[in-house]
């Protein structure tokens, strides 16, 4: 991996970065191998939602100076995470975690794919916030996303289509969940 530095950012601080974040977001989305549920403006339009979220963390990639990757999450109830449909078919101790971190997206911008940023991010993310359980959405035909979340130890706990949970319509997601009580504790390889 480069000299990147990686930044943490709050909710204040993470506002100003949203129009860096779109960047980023549009770029990974262009030449991608999949479509995003949702494009560049839409995106843009949801950070305001997610920066009022109670917790809300954001790590931010820079690679001299430039904004070139994120990460962001916020703890969330089991209950509001996993919805009404799906929580009786979570483990019971995920389902009774006080812990849990909604990873809501890990995106980084095409010529610093592939060399361990992704991962970097996400484990700066759950070291800073250090969740008993880390979980998050991903469309079932990323087939990119699903290899790093499948070598990083997640594990398939349901599938959601886009409108039972988020309102949208479009793609369905397999639900992930990370037991990441001891992550921020083990190196990883990129």
């Amino acid at each position: 991996m480069r000299n990147i530095a990686i930044e943490r950012l709050d909710a204040d601080r993470g506002a100003g970065m949203g129009h860096e974040m779109r960047r980023i977001y549009a770029e990974a989305y262009e030449k991608a191998p999949i479509a995003p549920y949702m494009d560049a403006e839409e995106f843009h339009a949801v950070l305001p939602e997610h920066f009022s979220k109670s917790g809300y963390t954001l790590m931010v990639a820079r690679d001299a100076g430039v904004p070139v990757g994120f990460c962001y999450g916020y703890p969330e109830s089991p209950e509001v995470w996993f919805g009404e449909r799906l929580l009786p078919r979570i483990p019971d101790r995920i389902a009774a975690t006080a812990r849990l971190l909604a990873l809501c997206e890990l995106v980084v911008a095409p010529d610093h794919q592939r060399g361990g940023l992704g991962t970097a991010l996400h484990d700066a993310l759950i070291a800073a916030t250090r969740p008993e359980f880390t979980s998050l959405h991903v469309i079932q035909d990323n087939v990119p996303a699903w290899s790093v979340y499948t070598r990083l130890g997640y594990e398939q706990v349901g599938v959601e289509p886009a409108s039972a949970h988020m309102g949208l319509s479009g793609p369905v997601f397999d639900v992930l969940v990370l037991d990441t009580s001891g992550v921020a504790d083990r190196p990883r390889g990129g």
